[in-house]
């Protein structure tokens, strides 16, 4: 980064960065730099007439874009849960797909997804995913099992021994 200190103890910051390492660090095209210059940041421009950034107005940006990507985050996963709960209500009320599609504005593969766990009982889903882990490992354990026979199948095929 570009902090240099002073004689007298207080930090300096230089102005290094150019467009293309700010958009590099904030994860933005270029444009987007230019952009938000002036607002979220100041540049100044250098004896050669290139237009450099502050490192540390740099950085406090991206951890701000930081933190605001985390909050969007958390907003998504507690819509996913409220997008269920409607379903689910809407679902009670004998609504059809179109309209559950039109009203919650998401995929019907998701609504059917939802259907499908609605119509589930939390006991009969437990079970059903019991089954399907053991059908799942069953499955693991016979194709490793053919796995073995084959390659015990190639072993036998390079064998060098004479035949009689």
């Amino acid at each position: 980064m570009a902090i240099e200190e002073t004689g007298n103890g207080s930090s300096e910051h230089t102005h290094e960065l150019t467009r293309t390492q700010v958009a590099a660090q904030l994860g933005i095209s270029v444009s987007a730099v230019r952009r938000r210059e002036g607002e979220d940041l100041h540049p100044v421009q250098d004896e050669k007439g290139v237009w450099r950034f502050d490192a540390s107005e740099v950085v406090r940006l991206a951890r701000a874009e930081r933190r605001r990507s985390g909050a969007r985050s958390r907003g998504r996963r507690q819509k996913s849960g409220e997008v269920a709960a409607r379903v689910f209500r809407l679902l009670e009320q004998g609504r059809e797909l179109h309209e559950i599609v039109i009203q919650v504005r998401e995929r019907p593969e998701r609504i059917r997804k939802l259907y499908r766990e609605w119509l589930t009982g939390l006991a009969d889903g437990e079970q059903l995913r019991r089954r399907t882990e053991e059908r799942d490992q069953q499955r693991r354990e016979s194709l490793e099992d053919e796995r073995m026979q084959l390659e015990q199948l190639r072993i036998l095929c390079r064998d060098p021994r004479p035949r009689r």
